[in-house]
């Protein structure tokens, strides 16, 4: 079901959002139903992938501390192994999804090429998990804070 989860989050999700929100926004993307479908999907994906990510990174350091006392092994592996873990979900569920509608819808050969850019945001979000893995180690209140921005956002 994790596969499955996860593309079937976001599509769910743009579903929700074009119901909701899609004749609102229509004007903005020239009364196109279909370019505003993709950029709420596009948006969501990583929008996901960046909470779940930070999310599950931030708790690995302090739970894994009783590993740690005990390996010889750099504190960092664990949330760079909760980054990897999301960003490898990323790559098989929804960045095929981007990849095929970014040639489908937009028909330009420079915006396909753009979509490998994902790489920099996940080096963004892995920089994040890193710092928020670090500051719940000193700062335990952190995941409650971090938790309520994370259902604010979706």
């Amino acid at each position: 079901m994790g596969i499955l989860w996860s593309f079937s989050n976001p599509l769910l999700m743009t579903l929700m959002y074009t119901v909701v929100f899609g004749s609102a926004f229509l004007q903005y993307f020239d009364h196109s139903i279909v370019r505003y479908l993709v950029y709420v999907f596009v948006g969501l994906s990583v929008v996901t992938f960046f909470l779940n990510a930070t999310s599950e990174a931030l708790l690995t350091i302090v739970t894994n501390g009783a590993l740690l006392n005990k390996i010889a092994l750099p504190p960092a592996v664990f949330p760079l192994a909760s980054v990897a873990a999301n960003l490898f979900q990323q790559l098989c569920t929804t960045f095929p999804v981007v990849f095929i509608i970014s040639i489908v819808v937009t028909h330009d050969p420079v915006r396909v090429l753009l979509v490998p850019s994902f790489g920099g945001f996940a080096l963004l979000t892995t920089g994040f998990a890193l710092a928020l893995a670090a500051l719940y180690v000193f700062f335990r209140d952190l995941s409650y804070i971090w938790a309520s921005a994370r259902s604010c956002s979706g």
